[in-house]
């Protein structure tokens, strides 16, 4: 966390720490489950019931 010590110690050397909102962000990469979408649907499957989707 070097980075984060540097930045916060630069922006309140510029009178700017206070003004600043830092955010912390993560993405934990893609689906395994394939599709276009992470899922695959089923053809004919009614939407939001457990038979619309691959298992």
């Amino acid at each position: 966390m070097l980075v984060l010590a540097i930045l916060t110690k630069t922006l309140e050397a510029n009178g700017q720490l206070d003004n600043t909102l830092i955010l912390f962000v993560s993405d934990n990469g893609a689906s395994a489950e394939g599709g276009e979408f992470g899922f695959e649907r089923r053809p004919g499957g009614t939407l939001g019931t457990a038979n619309s989707f691959a298992s």
